[in-house]
């Protein structure tokens, strides 16, 4: 099921790009993590993260991701190389799709499944696919969201 007229909006983000090939992944999350300790800030809300460039019929081919935290620190100084801060992120008109298990193979699923959504809607994709990983009644799931929108036509 694809849900529309989604957003992803947070206060006070950390974020940091990364590129590893998709056996490397959590390699790239855990060095998020202790860069987010090492700069004793203060996780406050759900880990998210977009994925800028992936080839699904190579899964070999290297990814560009940018990995977000919300925190509670809202005044805060960091090396540019080591964290980006946004006071505010938002994303709106996405839509979105959640899966509960077998994440790896149904994250592909998903992707295709938006790609089709958006092609049969007539709808412009505006923001690459977002993960937003959630904890509901112990129960971990994910929603991938991909930013689209419906283009109208000028008829002046």
């Amino acid at each position: 099921m694809i849900a529309e007229a989604q957003k992803i909006e947070f206060r006070n983000v950390v974020s940091k790009y990364y590129t590893f090939v998709p056996s490397e992944m959590q390699l790239a999350i855990d060095d998020f993590f202790e860069t987010i300790a090492t700069n004793d800030l203060t996780p406050n809300g759900p880990f998210f993260y977009s994925i800028n460039t992936f080839n699904q019929k190579n899964e070999n081919e290297p990814i560009l991701a940018e990995f977000f935290q919300p925190i509670t620190e809202d005044n805060i100084t960091l090396d540019k190389e080591t964290l980006n801060f946004r006071t505010y992120f938002s994303v709106r008109d996405m839509i979105m799709t959640r899966i509960d298990s077998n994440f790896d193979v149904k994250t592909t699923e998903s992707y295709s499944e938006l790609i089709q959504y958006v092609e049969k809607q007539g709808l412009q994709i505006t923001a690459p696919f977002f993960h937003l990983i959630k904890i509901l009644d112990d129960k971990k799931f994910m929603e991938i969201s991909l930013g689209a929108t419906r283009v109208f036509e000028y008829l002046g």
